[in-house]
């Protein structure tokens, strides 16, 4: 059965996420295979992401200790993706692109324009 499944990218500068992207496939197949196919098309999909802005209710606060909504670090978002609760930062991503309940995805950071996959980064 075809299901929804996603690229989603976290778009990095300074250690901070300014933006997020976010790109289907409609696939069938197990878990296993769906996620391989994911992951062979992240470069691909990077060039065709839609891109959406960090939802409000995540702030920062800059040097000046002035609070600025709708950006993460990066690094806040990794505990957050620790306590399993990742999904829900993708929340209005995936009520616009009509997402299963519990959607099949795959997470790539973007650090500068430059991919990160599996700890490495992707020189192109």
């Amino acid at each position: 059965m075809e299901e929804k499944i996603f690229n989603l990218f976290l778009f990095i500068s300074d250690g901070i996420i300014k933006e997020i992207g976010a790109f289907f496939h409609k696939k069938s197949g197990n878990d296993e295979s769906k996620l391989s196919f994911l992951q062979s098309m992240i470069e691909q999909d990077l060039s065709k992401v839609k891109r959406y802005p960090v939802p409000k209710r995540y702030i920062i606060y800059d040097e000046n200790n002035l609070e600025k909504s709708g950006f993460i670090r990066y690094q806040s978002y990794q505990d957050l993706a620790l306590t399993g609760n990742q999904i829900d930062f993708f929340e209005e991503i995936f009520e616009d692109l009509k997402a299963p309940k519990n959607p099949l995805m795959c997470i790539t950071p973007v650090v500068d324009g430059k991919l990160i996959i599996n700890g490495y980064m992707k020189l192109s």
